[in-house]
């Protein structure tokens, strides 16, 4: 489940949810699962949330196209918090915000905290977790973790979103 999409009811924001291994074909085909949700607005604010990425496999490249495909799909100046507490993720989440910074279209911050990412949006919510109550939650296509790649491998269950259904609101 790389990346959950949770909308609030009210079109207030959104919150992406990137888990497992993520690539430029994973973040293409939620682009389109996202633009194309009827709870989308252009101009929500977006959270994406970096916390349990097992793999970044995104060059400079990827990642130019990765901003220019969204600066396409979005068409208005969209505001992005990116929660990386990582160290890859955060350093990936950088190149992100200077490729946007440099297209001039969308708008992206890279905070190492949940209480940074919150407060740029002027949220009240102590959490992500907060905010995720009552949002609708969208299903997302499968991908692999690498867990399921490595059998071997050990990976906590219990750190990992659960995956929702499709159109499920979160209590």
């Amino acid at each position: 489940m790389p990346i959950a999409r949770y909308y609030a009811p009210d079109g207030a924001y959104a919150i992406c949810v990137y888990t497992g291994i993520i690539d430029r074909a994973t973040i293409r085909d939620h682009l389109v699962d996202h633009v194309a949700d009827p709870l989308h607005r252009a101009t929500m604010p977006e959270i994406s949330d970096l916390r349990n990425i097992e793999d970044l496999q995104l060059d400079f490249g990827s990642m130019r196209g990765v901003v220019r495909e969204k600066n396409d799909a979005y068409r208005v100046q969209k505001t992005i918090s990116v929660f990386a507490p990582g160290d890859v993720a955060f350093g990936v989440a950088r190149i992100y915000q200077s490729l946007a910074e440099a297209d001039g279209g969308i708008q992206v911050s890279v905070f190492r905290t949940e209480a940074e990412t919150l407060a740029f949006h002027d949220f009240a919510a102590e959490s992500i977790a907060e905010l995720l109550k009552g949002c609708v939650a969208r299903e997302v296509r499968e991908q692999p973790t690498a867990a399921t790649l490595d059998p071997e491998a050990s990976v906590d269950d219990d750190l990992l979103p659960k995956r929702r259904l499709s159109g499920s609101v979160i209590p």
